[in-house]
């Protein structure tokens, strides 16, 4: 890796103007450790500090076309240096980073801001004069956690300081992924996305940019990791309802946009403590589910089931989650969804077996952090399908984290792809109505703030 040290001009950080729009990008950046980093007038920087993420810094007369980035300098002296980068925020895994686009970023003598193309030199078409920030929306894209966790999250980090005056360029593009999250970006960019990987002739040129983002822990914000400390799960949460339910639309709150754009009423309208079962189809399906329903009725909720599918509307989750007391589900992808519920409610997770650590790290942890109150329902052997597939001695049955600690494939062929499970009615039961409890109280501490 080329040293970029002799291309870097620090500045005292104390003696920048953050208000300034031309100094917004770089001064926010924040160490791994949670120092704040010097910014710098001019040049090339990357942090390969990071397990998750690589991330570089571009200032100065930066020009990018598909997956290459110039800076130009008309000093001839400075250090001819290249940097290459992925811009996806899972570099521990080799796997998918192999198929992830790498952007290379070079710096160039150009002695003339017009210099022709023939030398290598990009000529500008389009120029901006905002910040840009290029990412991937490759690897996992199309799973709704990873969606949330390497993509809306890592780039409301890397640039909700910016307040808008921003310009994402994305690689590996698909339509599909705008039209999902497209209300999430407008709340973030003031600008239409730019496709880089369909796009081979047009030059964009900026006076800065990042390439990569910064994520801190598994769908969570920390504030220490940000330089003005503003910013956290919770803000983020905030930023999805302005994005679906907008702040002049707030009177029709009590309404959810169907799949088709009309108006239906919103579900939760009447005082019953209000129930959303995440429901599954194969893997981890609830084998006896309308028992459950039919339970959790009978203790006075209301009961609303959804399976979410790629065409179901992120708009109508929201509204149906925002609306609701309790989210219900197994562990899984769609457990993402617990960023949708206001804090104060309660998100129910059953645990197959086997899965008790990504349970709690990818979204248990990430609930309380979001002020949700979580319980988990952790299931029993008697309760799991592989009961009938393996006698109550078998290690897949009598001690699955040992199962679980031998890898991926493990997990998921014993305890992701192999297992349903088959919910024991009076342990569940107590469950629901602890969840009640948690209803009650949460009602009112509303009631007496409201007073």
């Amino acid at each position: 890796m080329n040293n970029t040290s002799n291309l870097i001009q620090l500045m005292n950080l104390d003696n920048l103007d953050n208000s300034s729009a031309d100094h917004r990008l770089l001064s926010n950046y924040v160490g791994k450790q949670g120092e704040i980093r010097t910014a710098f007038m001019e040049g090339i920087s990357c942090d390969r500090s990071h397990w998750r993420t690589d991330i570089c810094f571009v200032r100065g007369d930066v020009r990018m076309k598909t997956k290459s980035i110039q800076l130009h300098s008309q000093d001839r002296h400075r250090s001819h240096v290249v940097e290459k980068v992925k811009p996806y925020p899972r570099k521990w895994e080799t796997a998918v980073m192999e198929n992830v686009d790498e952007v290379t970023i070079e710096s160039l003598y150009a002695p003339s801001v017009s210099a022709a193309s023939t030398d290598g030199i990009m000529n500008c078409n389009v120029n901006y004069s905002t910040p840009a920030v290029i990412f991937s929306t490759g690897g996992y894209s199309g799973n709704v956690y990873h969606d949330f966790n390497d993509g809306l999250i890592p780039l409301y980090i890397t640039t909700h300081h910016l307040q808008g005056e921003v310009v994402f360029l994305i690689l590996e593009y698909h339509e599909w992924w705008l039209k999902k999250y497209g209300q999430v970006l407008q709340q973030l960019s003031h600008y239409p996305v730019v496709d880089l990987s369909n796009d081979y002739s047009t030059v964009h040129c900026f006076r800065e940019a990042i390439v990569g983002l910064k994520i801190h822990d598994e769908l969570s914000i920390n504030p220490k990791l940000l330089a003005d400390h503003v910013g956290s799960i919770k803000d983020f949460r905030q930023m999805l309802q302005q994005a679906f339910i907008p702040s002049d639309d707030r009177q029709l709150s009590n309404y959810a946009s169907a799949d088709n754009g009309r108006r239906v009423p919103q579900f939760g309208s009447s005082k019953k403590p209000k129930l959303v079962l995440i429901a599954r189809k194969g893997s981890r399906a609830i084998l006896n589910q309308a028992k459950l329903i039919a339970l959790a009725k009978q203790l006075g909720f209301q009961v609303k089931v959804i399976i979410p599918t790629d065409t179901t509307k992120l708009e109508r989750i929201f509204r149906l989650l925002n609306s609701c007391d309790v989210m219900m589900g197994v562990h899984g992808a769609a457990m993402t969804h617990l960023l949708f519920m206001r804090p104060g409610t309660v998100f129910i997770q059953i645990i197959p077996l086997g899965t008790d650590y990504p349970a709690l790290t990818y979204y248990g942890e990430p609930a309380k952090k979001l002020g949700l109150d979580y319980i988990e329902y952790k299931i029993t052997a008697q309760e799991s399908s592989l009961s009938q597939k393996y006698n109550e001695h078998d290690r897949v049955l009598s001690d699955p984290q040992i199962i679980a600690s031998q890898g991926w494939p493990s997990l998921k062929k014993y305890y992701l792809q192999g297992q349903s499970v088959r919910l024991f009615m009076p342990r569940i039961k107590l469950v629901l109505q602890k969840a009640l409890q948690k209803i009650k109280l949460e009602r009112n501490k509303v009631k007496i703030s409201n007073q």
